[in-house]
């Protein structure tokens, strides 16, 4: 092929190209009219994203729970009862950091999301449970005794009623808050799941490092949550390509 046909054909190439953009925004400007603009800035800006990490530093020393087992009665035989003796806890496995904006909150809640939570050696696993709103939690009764999940937390108030061992009980979470769930045959088992209307959170490591990638550029709240702790927050700023760093001291 010779290049002046090579020539042409790319030339009738961008000449498609310039064609298809042209009829692009056109079809834009006569859905959106004055706002095209406004919305390929928008355009742009969704293929734009920074991150933020850090490190929490714990310098509270925290109430042990409780974890060693006794037994007691009820009205369906002997199960676990707990004393107070200290437990070996990682308190980063129970902190959940995430970010806020009102353009972060969803205006219908996922239906496919899934998550897991437990009901083992009398514990609930895990203690924390960060979702998204929409997200269903399966319950399940692993241990070879009755247990019991409910709530009522004004998020999400339920009672599944008392369950024998292997049963999952699908509960769906679409309200965002937070959720204190209970086990009304054992007393001591409890745990929370934060239901976030963003998709944008994650636990520290066993270490309190955290890193939260690919945020889409804009302003938001930065969130350190736990139970026991003093929570924190500041405003953070992703410009594109952005590796912001915050560091949190949790007392």
């Amino acid at each position: 092929m010779s290049g002046d046909v090579q020539l042409s054909l790319l030339c009738n190439e961008k000449i498609r190209k310039s064609e298809r953009m042209n009829k692009f925004l056109v079809i834009l400007w006569l859905c959106f009219g004055c706002n095209t603009i406004s919305l390929l800035k928008v355009l742009a800006q969704e293929q734009q994203t920074g991150s933020v990490r850090g490190k929490i530093d714990i310098r509270a020393i925290l109430k042990p729970d409780i974890v060693s087992r006794d037994m007691r009665s009820h009205s369906y035989g002997m199960t676990p009862m707990t004393h107070s003796i200290e437990s070996k806890v990682n308190e980063y496995a129970n902190m959940v950091i995430y970010i806020e904006s009102k353009d972060l909150k969803q205006e219908k809640p996922k239906t496919n999301a899934k998550a897991l939570m437990d009901q083992r050696n009398a514990e609930f696993i895990p203690h924390v449970l960060p979702i998204q709103r929409g997200t269903v939690v399966d319950f399940v009764n692993r241990d070879n005794t009755y247990h019991n999940v409910f709530s009522l937390s004004p998020t999400k108030k339920f009672n599944i009623g008392r369950r024998p061992t292997g049963e999952n009980v699908p509960i769906q979470f679409d309200k965002e808050g937070i959720v204190h769930v209970f086990c009304d045959i054992h007393s001591h088992m409890y745990a929370y799941i934060l239901v976030l209307d963003s998709p944008y959170y994650v636990q520290p490591d066993e270490h309190g490092n955290y890193s939260l990638e690919s945020i889409p550029v804009g302003v938001y709240t930065l969130k350190v949550w736990h139970e026991r702790f003093t929570n924190r927050e500041r405003m953070i700023t992703i410009t594109p390509d952005a590796h912001i760093i915050e560091n949190f001291v949790m007392e």
